[in-house]
């Protein structure tokens, strides 16, 4: 019997340019000492000066690593809901003298009545509306909003229950919405309770909670995403060194998710994010999209750019289409631009085949549109389209690059699902193990 529910029809995922977005927020981001510190997988030299850096859901606090180590935590004292009103009802709005009741410790009240009393919490489409200096949960504040997307909105928060800061994701007030968080609340537990690795290099979920009827998901605070790092350094690619050691990682996270039955079903860039600022360390984020190997959902999954070819076409997959966008990741990040970047699934399609080759004649007859492939332009070596100019064989994409690399990717990037390597075998990848050949 699964040890999830049912997977959801998957949201549909906003697609990304081929040339960067002019919208991805500027960063401050030392990225060639990362790119030239290959010693130490963990370590890399600090940047001048303290940064203040975006990322998709994740920032970095202002603060030195010398600051964090005098600096100890200052947790507020808690009151109760009596003495709250009594204290504190001019800051109290008419709404929280209602619900204050309901909370045995309060923390935080955030800002003064006239101003909450004015806003609206939740907006038409049901996004929580969100108040820098408010409070969640009477013990959270806002600091910062860090992002927004179709599941909801995540913002940076200081617990003043702890006086540790913390990343949280404020989901939509939608019943479809609801559901994709449970579903990440549920796989999160999962992985608390039957990963016995400290680096297994998953996101940590610290708590959940409800709050005016939006579900709440707290997590540990990250730095920058892998995306945004390769734009940094003006999408020139990263090094193989830092490229083999994000890598690792990835396929460490990978392998304890597949080991469970659990399909990430949204590798790619945004998703890898760093977990400290200049070091080389990620984690996986994001396991809203994640289905089981079980209880698969044939609807709108991975990100177009990693799209594998099984779910294009309609045929049965497995926990190798991770495996796929991974190997997607792998080319982007050493050359700084997708491996497949069409604007939709014929154009992609296209790419691969002059990438790759022609599909084996086993793939189309599993295919339930195979129709895809069978259009007058479909076929190997076209050239008479333009986003086919930059498609070129594999080899010679990644001519002068490790050989080792090269067959990393291309074990990746097939087209037969169970000729893929899997996660585990990938560990054990000669590149991966730090054997060069050239």
């Amino acid at each position: 019997m699964s040890l999830l529910p049912k997977p959801l029809a998957k949201l549909p995922i906003a697609p990304r340019s081929t040339k960067p977005s002019v919208l991805r927020h500027k960063l401050n981001i030392d990225c060639e000492s990362i790119n030239n510190h290959t010693n130490n997988t963990n370590e890399v030299p600090e940047s001048p000066a303290h940064r203040h850096t975006r990322s998709y859901g994740r920032i970095m606090p202002k603060t030195s690593s010398l600051t964090q180590i005098a600096l100890k935590p200052k947790p507020s004292i808690a009151i109760t809901p009596s003495k709250a009103l009594f204290d504190m009802y001019s800051k109290l709005s008419s709404t929280e003298c209602k619900e204050i009741s309901n909370y045995k410790e309060l923390y935080y009240f955030g800002l003064d009545k006239k101003t909450k009393e004015s806003s609206i919490k939740t907006d038409e489409d049901g996004y929580y509306k969100v108040i820098i200096s408010d409070h969640l949960l009477f013990r959270y504040e806002i600091l910062e909003e860090l992002g927004q997307g179709s599941f909801g909105t995540v913002v940076k928060c200081k617990d003043h229950k702890t006086d540790e800061t913390f990343a949280i994701k404020i989901m939509r007030k939608t019943q479809r919405i609801l559901k994709f968080g449970r579903r990440e609340v549920e796989v999160l537990n999962l992985f608390s309770k039957k990963i016995n690795d400290a680096n297994s290099c998953i996101v940590e979920k610290i708590d959940q909670f409800y709050f005016r009827d939006h579900l709440c998901i707290v997590f540990e605070l990250l730095t920058i995403n892998l995306y945004d790092f390769i734009k940094k350094d003006h999408f020139q690619g990263i090094s193989q060194n830092l490229a083999r050691r994000i890598t690792t990682q990835v396929l460490i996270a990978l392998k304890h998710s597949h080991e469970l039955g659990i399909i990430h079903c949204d590798v790619k860039p945004e998703n890898i994010v760093f977990k400290q600022e200049n070091k080389s360390g990620i984690k996986l984020i994001d396991f809203g999209s994640t289905c089981t190997v079980r209880d698969k959902c044939y609807g709108y999954i991975q990100s177009r750019f990693y799209r594998a070819p099984e779910v294009i076409l309609e045929y049965d997959y497995n926990v190798t289409i991770d495996i796929w966008s991974l190997g997607c990741v792998v080319v982007e990040m050493v050359t700084g631009w997708p491996l497949f970047a069409g604007d939709n699934e014929e154009e992609i399609l296209q790419q691969i085949v002059n990438t790759i080759g022609q599909p084996p004649k086993e793939v189309l007859l599993k295919a339930k549109r195979g129709d895809k492939l069978n259009n007058e332009n479909m076929h190997s070596g076209d050239r008479n389209t333009d986003y086919n100019e930059d498609a070129v064989p594999l080899d010679q994409l990644l001519e002068g690059f490790d050989l080792n690399l090269i067959d990393f990717v291309k074990r990746c990037i097939v087209w037969e699902k169970n000729t893929r390597i899997t996660a585990e075998e990938g560990l054990m990848h000669p590149w991966i193990r730090g054997t060069h050949s050239s």
